[in-house]
């Protein structure tokens, strides 16, 4: 907490409130706060334990333009802060994502960092500028890396408070809140990106373990929330979307399903007692996965080319 802080303090002057939702904590949290920030408009409120529902109790009391969300431990600077506020306003967009360096608790640079969706596209397209992602390349984004939160660490990223609000962070999908947030609300949403690293994200132990969060059959979930969200954004679009490019949409969700009975089906062909590179149904299992997933790359990239071709639509 105290490391914490000191990451603030170069930005804390800029920006207009403090909200800090804490849960009944014991360990001295609330009285280092108190103690260290000093800030005219400082809330601490009380809330029961769970990490997106504080979050949206938070959001509900910020009455800032721009939300910066933030779990201790992780951090940002204040060009970065600028950074964020800058791409925002250039493209009038309602999240800026950003990747994050990964640390550790002890804060060394991790040696096996994980790789963020953003990081995928941003190699894919060797961009080194922000840019305003297109409603077909975010559904793009979506779809190849599913069911991966294309929202990264939201300590990385900046939210109209507005947008955040009226769609807030999915509370039923465990530790995938993220996650579940772009399943339903990406496409309906202006989403930038910025090649920019100025955050850091610390890996550390938690305090609940993964059972306490654990979802059944969340990719399922998951894919159940992504056609909701993509079904949504086909019905607000329907005057200036081609009939072609819903139904394009459509078989990629479908064909997503598909893909993921197939990876079931090989992994527990992998399960079984010979080995599996001698098993001709794993074989099978795995040349149908990559049949199905070569198909969908196919449509999504035809789905982006179209884009240019039909009416330009809102998120």
């Amino acid at each position: 907490m105290e490391a914490h802080i000191d990451s603030m303090l170069p930005w804390l002057d800029g920006v207009h409130e403090v909200i800090v939702v804490d849960s009944n904590s014991t360990d001295g949290t609330v009285e280092i706060i108190l103690r260290r920030i000093s800030h005219p408009n400082l809330q601490i409120h009380q809330r029961p334990r769970g990490l997106y529902q504080a979050w949206n109790y938070g959001i509900e009391k910020i009455q800032s333009k721009y939300t910066y969300i933030s779990t201790v431990g992780d951090s940002i600077t204040a060009l970065g802060i600028d950074h964020l506020l800058e791409v925002a306003e250039m493209h009038g967009a309602d999240v800026v994502v950003s990747s994050p360096k990964f640390i550790n608790e002890d804060g060394s640079s991790s040696r096996t960092p994980p790789s963020f969706p953003i990081e995928n596209l941003l190699k894919k397209w060797g961009t080194d500028e922000p840019r305003l992602l297109k409603c077909m390349e975010c559904f793009e984004l979506i779809v190849s890396n599913f069911p991966n939160a294309i929202l990264g660490s939201s300590a990385s990223n900046l939210y109209k408070t507005e947008g955040i609000k009226h769609s807030p962070f999915p509370t039923s999908y465990g530790t995938s809140g993220d996650g579940a947030w772009g399943m339903a609300h990406g496409l309906n949403h202006r989403i930038a990106v910025t090649p920019e690293c100025f955050s850091t994200f610390r890996v550390h132990e938690k305090s609940y373990s993964k059972s306490e969060y654990a979802v059944d059959d969340l990719n399922d979930r998951l894919l159940n929330l992504l056609e909701e969200g993509s079904g949504q954004w086909i019905s607000k679009n329907a005057d200036k979307i081609s009939t072609t490019t819903a139904l394009m949409i459509r078989e990629v969700l479908d064909l997503l399903k598909s893909s993921f009975i197939s990876q079931k089906d090989l992994e527990a062909r992998r399960r079984q007692s010979w080995p599996w590179a001698l098993n001709p149904w794993a074989w099978n299992a795995r040349a149908r996965r990559a049949k199905i997933r070569q198909r969908i790359k196919m449509l999504t990239n035809s789905l982006i080319a179209r884009s240019t071709d039909d009416t330009k639509t809102e998120h």
